[in-house]
């Protein structure tokens, strides 16, 4: 079963990518830093759950599909 971290990571980094966002503006939209999210999609940083929050309401998207190995 892969890492939690890494399939957050994945997740994060398609769906970012689907919406043609940077990651400058996707930080922006989830209210976090570039740094972190750069952290996050590089699978350094495991979002805590506020920032799973912040970053699923970004994408308008439930918090469990960001967790989903799919």
């Amino acid at each position: 079963m892969p890492n939690l971290t890494k399939i957050i990571a994945r997740n994060v980094k398609a769906l970012r990518l689907e919406r043609d966002l940077t990651i400058s503006i996707f930080a922006a939209k989830a209210f976090l830093s570039e740094e972190l999210v750069s952290e996050i999609e590089e699978g350094i940083h495991r979002p805590t759950p506020e920032e799973l929050l912040q970053i699923s309401e970004a994408f308008q998207i439930s918090p469990s599909r960001l967790l989903s190995d799919h």
